[in-house]
C-alpha cells in the first residue's frame, strides 16, 4: 500500500511497453508475454561458471577417478550458484538449467551420493518460482514469462550447453542427442532402472526424468486449461495453435508412429507395469545406488509415477485435440494439426504393447502386467482401449455388437473423428453376457477367459470412476455375475482372474447399494 501523501510512481519506458504489449496480447490471442525484470547473470561469472563446468563433464566422462573427489566441487559450486541466484530473483540462463539436468544423469559418477538430488530439488524449486505459464482464471489467458534475449526454459529440443550423450553405436561410438531421442534414451534408462534395481546405472535418469515430466507438465495443463475454459469460443484455430506451441506436442511432432512413437508407448507401459513390481521382486524396497544413502533413495512407485504421468499427459493432450476436431480431415484452416490422429495411434500403440500376439514377453500371457497398465489408465481411456480391443477382436470373427461393430468403423477413419469419444462400459459388459459370445471369446487368442475378465473387470472399476455411469452399477453388477458363473466353468481361468472378479464384484455390491 503507498503511503498517504506520497505520490504514484511513474512507470518507466520499459514497463510502459510491456503493459501495452499485454493489452495488445489480451485483446488479440490467449498467449500474454511477461519480459522478466530480472538483472541478467554477470558476464564474468557466467563464464568462469561454464569453464569449471566443462573441466566438471570431463571428469564425470573418465571410467576412473581415484580418490580425488576435487574435480566435483565444480558441480558443487555451480548448483550453489544457480540457487543463490534463484533466490535473488534471477532466473538462470538456459544453458545452466540444461547444466542442473547434466549434473542429475552424472549421479553414478559422484562421489557425494546426495549431488544428484539436489541439483533435481533446485530445479523444482526453479519451476516454482518461474512456471513456464501461468493461467489466469479471470481473464482466462496464459501469462509466460519470457527475458530479454528470448524464451526462458530450456527443454530438450534445445542444443544448447554441452550436448547429453545417448546410446553408443554398433561401433562403440558415443552419439549426442537431443529432443525425441534425448527423452527416449531416458525413459529406457528409467525402465531399465524398474526392471533390474540397479539404482547405480538408472537413479540419476530417473531425477532427470521426473524433472523433465514436471517441467512438460507445468508447460502443457495451463494451455488445455484454456481450451477447456474457452470451449465455447469460436477462434478454435488459435486453441489449436496454443497446444500445438506447448514442449510436448512439439516433442512428440518429431517422429512418426510407425517404429518410434510406437516403440515410445511400448516402453511407457512396461514402466507402468513395472511399477507395480510385476516385473521386478523389489516392489517395496527403495532403489540406490553406491554411493546412496538415506536421502538418495526413490521407491520403484515414484519412479512408474513418472512415467504413468507423461502417458496421462499424452492422452490428454490427444484426447482434448481429438475433441476440439483439430484432427479432421477435411477441416480447413489451422485446426486440421496433423493427417493423423494421434489419440487413435496411442490406442494402437498400447495395444501392440499389451494385447497382441508380438507384444514384449513381458506381457504375452501375463495377466498382472495387463491389469497394470489397464489400471493406471484414467477412466475414460481405460474403457475406450477395452472397446479398440473388443472392437477389433469381434469384427474379426464377425460377432460385433451394433455397438463394437459402430466403434469399430469409427476406428477406421480416425481423422473423422470430432467430439467426445462413445463410452459404454455397460453395453461392453453386456456383450460377454451371452452364451455364443463367451464361447466365441474364450477362443480369441488376444482374450480367452483371462483376457475376458480383465477387460470386464477394467470396464466395471472404470464405471466406478465416472459420474454418468452411477446408475448403471446394478445393471454391471448383475452382469458380471453372470459371466462368473460361465468363467467358473471354464478349466483355463486362472486364480488371478478369479481373485480379480471376487473383488471387482465387492466393489460394485459396495458402490451400488
Amino acid at each position: 500500500m503507498r503511503p498517504r501523501g506520497s505520490k504514484r510512481r511513474q512507470p518507466t519506458v520499459g514497463e510502459t511497453t510491456t503493459r501495452a504489449s499485454r493489452r495488445r496480447s489480451l485483446a488479440a490471442g490467449a498467449l500474454v508475454e511477461e519480459v522478466h525484470p530480472g538483472k541478467p547473470l554477470d558476464l564474468a561469472a557466467r563464464s568462469a561458471l561454464q569453464t569449471r563446468f566443462k573441466s566438471y563433464l570431463k571428469q564425470c566422462a573418465k571410467q576412473t577417478h581415484g580418490d580425488d573427489n576435487s574435480w566435483e566441487q565444480s558441480a558443487v559450486d555451480f548448483v550453489d550458484s544457480f540457487l543463490q541466484n534463484l533466490r535473488a530473483g534471477i532466473p538462470p540462463p538456459r544453458e545452466f538449467q540444461a547444466n542442473l539436468f547434466h549434473v542429475m544423469v552424472n549421479h553414478s559418477s559422484h562421489f557425494s551420493s546426495d549431488l544428484a538430488l539436489t541439483a533435481a530439488n533446485v530445479y523444482s524449486e526453479f519451476l516454482t518460482d518461474f512456471p513456464p505459464i501461468r493461467f489466469c482464471e479471470k481473464e482466462k489467458v496464459l501469462f509466460t514469462t519470457v527475458q530479454k534475449e528470448g524464451e526462458l526454459f530450456w527443454n530438450p529440443m534445445m542444443a544448447v550447453g554441452e550436448p547429453f550423450h545417448g546410446e553408443r553405436t554398433r561401433r562403440g561410438e558415443i552419439v549426442d542427442v537431443t529432443g525425441f531421442r534425448l527423452v527416449f534414451f531416458w525413459l529406457k534408462k528409467v525402465v531399465e532402472l524398474l526392471k533390474t534395481g540397479d539404482g547405480n546405472n538408472g537413479l540419476g535418469y530417473a531425477l532427470a526424468f521426473k524433472s523433465l515430466v514436471d517441467l512438460l507438465e507445468k508447460d502443457l495443463k495451463p494451455r488445455l486449461e484454456v481450451v477447456r475454459a474457452r470451449r465455447m469460443d469460436t477462434q478454435s484455430g488459435e486453441m489449436a495453435l496454443l497446444v500445438r506451441g506447448s514442449m510436448l506436442w512439439r516433442l512428440m511432432e518429431e517422429n512418426p508412429w510407425t517404429g518410434h512413437k510406437g516403440e515410445f508407448i511400448k516402453y511407457l507401459t512396461l514402466g507402468v507395469a513395472a511399477g507395480y513390481g510385476n516385473l521386478n521382486d523389489h516392489k517395496s524396497e527403495k532403489l540406490k545406488g553406491e554411493n546412496s544413502d538415506a536421502q538418495g533413495l526413490v521407491l520403484p512407485q515414484e519412479v512408474a509415477g513418472d512415467i504413468k504421468r507423461f502417458m496421462e499427459m499424452l492422452l490428454d493432450m490427444f484426447g482434448t485435440s481429438e475433441e476440439e476436431g483439430w484432427f479432421l480431415a477435411n477441416d480447413p484452416g489451422l485446426r486440421c494439426l496433423h493427417a493423423e490422429n494421434h489419440r487413435n495411434e496411442m490406442d494402437k500403440a498400447i495395444m501392440a504393447a499389451t494385447f497382441q500376439r508380438l507384444s514384449p514377453v513381458e506381457f504375452k500371457h501375463n495377466f498382472k502386467n495387463k491389469a497394470a497398465v489397464l489400471a493406471t489408465l484414467p477412466g475414460k481411456d481405460s474403457v475406450r482401449l477395452i472397446t479398440a480391443i473388443l472392437s477389433t477382436a469381434s469384427h474379426v470373427k464377425g460377432n460385433a455388437s451394433p455397438f463394437l461393430e459402430e466403434m469399430y468403423q469409427i476406428r477406421l477413419q480416425p481423422c473423422q473423428m470430432c467430439g467426445p469419444f462413445k463410452l459404454d462400459p455397460l453395453e461392453l459388459i453386456t456383450f460377454f453376457d451371452n452364451e455364443s459370445i463367451f464361447r466365441w471369446a474364450c477362443s480369441v487368442d488376444i482374450l480367452g477367459p483371462d483376457g475376458i475378465t480383465l477387460c470386464i473387470t477394467a470396464a466395471a472399476r472404470a464405471a466406478l470412476s465416472l459420474p454418468e455411469f452411477r446408475l448403471s452399477l446394478g445393471k454391471i453388477k448383475d452382469s458380471l455375475s453372470s459371466i462368473l458363473v460361465r468363467l467358473k466353468e471354464c478349466r483355463k481361468f486362472s486364480g488371478e482372474a478369479m481373485v480379480r472378479m471376487k473383488l471387482t464384484l465387492t466393489l460394485l455390491t459396495c458402490r451400488s447399494k
